[in-house]
């Protein structure tokens, strides 16, 4: 499970940058779609995207990713910097406590994901032509 913690919520300091809600909001009306559309366009219930418009929730890292490809930003548009990210995971080793812990950079995190998930689409790919190019060679002896 992945939580994000603003700024707010890690300290007491007021961020000086705009919420996530508010710049997905802002988003939103460039684009000039109602919730319901942006919802439908992540593949996520309305009621979600409203939460997430209204700071009551974040999106999941998968969600992000959605986010950055149906807006068409990059990560370090729509993360805060100085945002934290922690991910809980299973603990790997029988007589540990129930989860591993690990805190990171949230715009480095995202930039990773983005990464991946752009070797992911090059792997597909190259993948892709791979069976094109079986498909001309079986055509041709038969």
């Amino acid at each position: 499970m992945l939580e994000c913690h603003s700024p707010k919520e890690l300290n007491s300091k007021i961020a000086l940058t705009m919420t996530l809600g508010e710049k997905l909001r802002k988003l939103r009306s460039d684009k000039k779609i109602t919730q319901t559309q942006a919802a439908e366009w992540l593949k996520v219930a309305q009621s979600t995207y409203f939460d997430w418009e209204n700071d009551k929730n974040y999106p999941t890292a998968k969600n992000f990713a959605r986010l950055i490809e149906v807006f068409g930003i990059s990560a370090a548009e729509l993360v805060d910097p100085d945002w934290m990210v922690t991910l809980h995971q299973p603990a790997p080793e029988e007589g540990q406590t129930g989860e591993t812990v690990m805190q990171g950079n949230a715009l480095r995190m995202f930039e990773i994901l983005q990464e991946n998930q752009q070797k992911q689409h090059k792997r597909l790919e190259d993948k892709i032509e791979q069976l094109e190019e079986k498909i001309k060679l079986l055509e041709k002896r038969a």
